[in-house]
């Protein structure tokens, strides 16, 4: 999607986040940001239409945590949309966030060809990956990309649970 894309990404969780005291609701701020994303996608040449699955628990993030998550949600989904996308089995991403193991994991999943064997984001010779990794690391956090189950690639943002405030921080 490139920088423009970035830029509305970023515009759209600063929107959704202005009225709210400084935190947003995670559930809120992925849905209006692969809302963007999916428009965004349409509109594109030789786009192939296809299936968006959203799946959040429901928790709360800081004004500034959010703006990175999307940064990172958005390097992901244009890798999928560039990469998987063209090739893939399913017509269909799925990007969820759940608690796992005292964390917090957010994934989107594809039904593409898959990764190389030897793949590495970190050093990815796009800026997007490694870009995402370190902001990630900046969130405490970190960035893997693993063959999905059954075919194509899921791409797991790992985060801190201390990331997500509890509802009476939120409030407060």
């Amino acid at each position: 999607l490139g920088m423009g894309g970035r830029v509305g990404v970023v515009g759209v969780v600063h929107q959704l986040t202005a009225d709210t005291g400084g935190t947003v609701s995670a559930d809120a701020c992925l849905q209006t940001v692969a809302d963007f994303l999916e428009a965004s996608a349409r509109t594109m040449e030789g786009n192939c239409s296809f299936e968006l699955k959203l799946d959040f628990e429901p928790l709360r993030w800081r004004h500034d945590h959010a703006t990175r998550i999307a940064l990172i949600v958005d390097e992901l989904f244009s890798n999928a949309m560039d990469h998987a996308l063209p090739e893939a089995t399913r017509f269909k991403l799925e990007l969820s966030l759940r608690a796992v193991d005292g964390r917090t994991c957010l994934s989107l999943r594809d039904w593409g060809p898959g990764l190389a064997e030897d793949f590495e984001p970190a050093d990815h010779d796009s800026l997007g990956l490694p870009m995402a990794c370190a902001v990630a690391q900046q969130l405490g956090g970190s960035l893997e990309l693993a063959p999905a189950p059954g075919g194509g690639t899921e791409a797991r943002l790992w985060l801190p649970k201390e990331l997500a405030l509890d509802q009476h921080e939120a409030t407060t």
